[in-house]
């Protein structure tokens, strides 16, 4: 990892606190824990769109990941003009080392417990109606 001009290592060098120095966690331990590691019989349930929230979410954390490699990459040259490529260097761990690998997100999944407010088609054995209902909406006082 490249130390030069990167005030996020030089701040933990220095033993003083810096924003961002949550990204270099498991830089310190030997494996990172989840909250599922702290209460491990606990239900997890995950409404329709779960799926649809983590694929976005994984893909945004890449996105920041790829332009943070982009400014290092164009600090290091530093022939751009581009001021958009302008910043402080910032050396990045990849992002599958700070969040929960896919084959453990597969497995929270497997076993959630689903919610939807849709009513399905065939009642699968186990699924029940908890007697939810749509509320008002307000979009006509808004």
């Amino acid at each position: 990892m490249a130390q030069d001009n990167d005030p996020l290592y030089e701040a933990i060098s220095a033993g003083r606190r810096y924003n961002g120095m949550e990204h270099w966690l498991p830089l310190f331990y030997d494996s990172m824990d989840t909250l599922f590691d702290y209460i491990p019989q606990v239900a997890i349930t995950m409404d329709h769109h779960a799926r649809r929230a983590h694929t976005e979410r994984l893909t945004q954390i890449q996105d920041f990941y790829e332009a943070r490699q982009t400014l290092k990459a164009s600090q290091t040259q530093k022939k751009s003009k581009d001021v958009s490529l302008s910043g402080t260097v910032y050396n990045p761990l990849p992002y599958d080392a700070l969040y929960v690998k896919e084959e453990e997100w597969l497995e929270f999944e497997r076993t959630a417990e689903g919610l939807s407010p849709f009513k399905p088609a065939d009642v699968e054995e186990g699924a029940f109606d908890a007697g939810g209902r749509k509320g008002r909406d307000f979009a006509d006082i808004r």
